[in-house]
């Protein structure tokens, strides 16, 4: 039952949010590369179509790709991190799980990926029943969108992986941020993919993790939610408890305040902090160069 009500909460968030009007902001298109050179496999004919950009999200994808954010020259220290935007798997948050936490990584010396998974909008029709009772159609959406993106993670990982020496990245050094469904990518890539295409370290934001044993070999984890996350919270929790039930590294950051889809947080705010603890974990566990 809970995977239904996120399933409704999910989509009910993409559709009925409203849209802001702000051109989507992305790396050079130099510094684009397709996921799927040959063309991505399983997607559904009724996905398909043409993409959507204008707003601050994308939508419609079926071409993912990775946009690339590198750092200042002579800034790089070789981690590299793959963001993946949420968006209820109907859109990708483009503009605040996005590019602003590509750009803030590069500032840290990451070499930054972000995620264009494929993800696909519910027709008109489907928005005037979305706040109905949980209904069949809405949860197989997500099903769907968890596959297919889950697939792109993977993808994602090993192509950074095998092509580490052209990014000047460390290939044992490559992490995956996600938030909200790109948080449950994320998840779904570590926990259900293979060792070739799992990450070396994973931060879910705001996000959920598929009820399967923590592999053997599960990276250092990092996490965040805020208690007033009516989607979220407390199945987040669930995350922490896996991890440190298996006796792998976790750390767990609960903010009273924030909701969902905070992204970076107001820096005024007690959320605001999680990106600086993010940077002093990472730095904990040698991904970024200790401060002085």
């Amino acid at each position: 039952m809970k995977a239904l009500f996120c399933a409704q909460a999910l989509l009910a968030l993409a559709l009925l949010e409203p849209r802001a009007h702000a051109a989507v902001v992305d790396a050079p298109s130099a510094d684009i590369v397709p996921l799927w050179p040959h063309g991505a496999p399983d997607t559904p004919e009724a996905w398909k179509g043409p993409e959507f950009r204008g707003n601050e999200s994308i939508s419609n994808v079926t071409e993912p790709t990775l946009s690339i954010w590198r750092p200042a020259p002579g800034k790089a220290n070789g981690t590299a991190v793959i963001v993946a935007p949420g968006g209820a798997f109907t859109g990708l948050a483009w503009n605040k799980e996005g590019a602003p936490v590509a750009q803030w990584l590069a500032s840290l010396g990451i070499t930054a990926f972000v995620l264009k998974y494929r993800v696909h909008q519910v027709l008109p029709s489907e928005q005037q029943k979305v706040v109905s009772p949980v209904r069949s159609e809405q949860t197989q959406h997500v099903e769907v969108g968890q596959k297919l993106a889950m697939e792109d993670g993977l993808q994602a990982v090993r192509l950074v992986r095998t092509q580490a020496a052209r990014y000047g990245i460390d290939p044992a050094r490559i992490g995956f941020l996600g938030f909200s469904a790109g948080a449950m990518t994320a998840m779904n890539v570590v926990m259900k993919g293979d060792a070739a295409g799992r990450p070396d370290f994973v931060a879910p934001i705001y996000g959920a993790a598929p009820k399967v044993p923590v592999p053997q070999d599960a990276p250092p984890l990092f996490e965040v939610v805020a208690t007033d996350d009516p989607i979220m919270f407390p199945r987040a929790l669930g995350i922490f408890e896996q991890w440190t039930a298996a006796g792998k590294s976790a750390e767990l950051h609960v903010y009273e305040k924030g909701g969902h889809g905070f992204g970076l947080g107001d820096p005024a705010s007690p959320v605001g902090h999680w990106p600086a603890a993010f940077a002093a974990w990472m730095a904990d566990h040698g991904f970024l160069p200790r401060t002085k």
